[in-house]
């Protein structure tokens, strides 16, 4: 029997995850990782925590962008999707 503390990954099972990769497209993501990058005036080389970070959907452009990225997710599935 799985215990109520880890109800998050039955929540982002199933159909939240396949819907949740399909709710935003590619250019709106870099928008948004650039809109991101601007409000916390970040710079190329500086470390940036992504808390939850999901499935990378914005670490990964921000990464592309030469920050330096670190993702945590209580999702296991979603952070080995991220690392792809």
């Amino acid at each position: 029997m799985k215990r109520k503390k880890d109800w998050y990954n039955r929540f982002f099972d199933g159909l939240y995850q396949q819907v949740l990769g399909t709710q935003f497209e590619d250019g709106k993501t870099l928008h948004q990782a650039c809109v991101v990058k601007r409000l916390l005036k970040v710079r190329k080389g500086q470390r940036v925590l992504d808390v939850p970070c999901g499935m990378g959907r914005l670490t990964v452009p921000l990464a592309e962008a030469g920050l330096k990225m670190t993702g945590v997710d209580p999702t296991s599935r979603f952070i080995a999707k991220a690392q792809c």
